[in-house]
């Protein structure tokens, strides 16, 4: 390697880390997308495509999430590139290309090719079945969060979905029983508080 090559990735680092540090992190995504760019590796890409995916989600102004979206798809393009059988690249592509994209159908496709190459996949599982409950198929979204809460019994978030499709099934009975489990998982009071009137609506039906 060049000592200017190393010197130059060097910097980039730091620069990321600095970035970070401040919570500035647009600029940490951008050092580390030039970071990629140089070093070209699998993981490098992967790190600028999550880093620019935190920026899209959290941005205020809808240009600035549209561009980082952008630039979260390029990086996990590059990262199956690389690697073809990267499936959290996989999964978190396909939510770039839904969210960025509007193409619904092309994402729902790489998140089946995830799901049947591995049938326990937890992000790709959980798009579908959030994808499920925006569609109004709840029969779907049912069977992706009841298999969610065998792998992470533990998670209050798939007990939160879940006990909302049952209630917009018209399931109440199992819906009450799925909020009171998740209940029992959360340790926010306000969380809790919030799931207590849910429960007080279905128990008012």
């Amino acid at each position: 390697m060049l000592e200017s090559d190393k010197k130059n990735k060097e910097n980039l680092v730091q620069l990321a880390n600095l970035w970070d540090s401040l919570k500035v992190t647009y600029l940490s995504a951008y050092y580390t997308l030039q970071l990629a760019q140089l070093e070209n590796n699998e993981i490098t890409w992967f790190a600028a495509g999550s880093k620019f995916y935190n920026v899209a989600n959290f941005a205020s102004d809808s240009l600035l999430g549209i561009h980082a979206i952008g630039k979260a798809k390029e990086a996990y393009t590059k990262v199956l590139e690389l690697n073809p059988a990267n499936l959290q690249a996989k999964s978190a592509l396909a939510v770039c290309i839904i969210q960025g994209d509007n193409d619904v159908m092309k994402g729902v496709s790489l998140l089946k090719e995830v799901v049947a190459t591995d049938s326990n996949n937890v992000q790709a599982i959980f798009t579908l079945g959030m994808l499920s409950i925006q569609s109004s198929q709840f029969e779907k979204a049912q069977e992706r969060f009841e298999k969610l809460i065998k792998l992470e019994p533990f998670n209050p978030e798939y007990y939160f979905y879940l006990g909302e499709v049952y209630a917009k099934s018209g399931n109440v009975a199992k819906a009450i029983k799925t909020y009171e489990t998740c209940k029992t998982l959360v340790t926010d009071k306000e969380a809790k508080k919030e799931i207590d009137q849910i429960i007080n609506k279905l128990n008012k039906l």
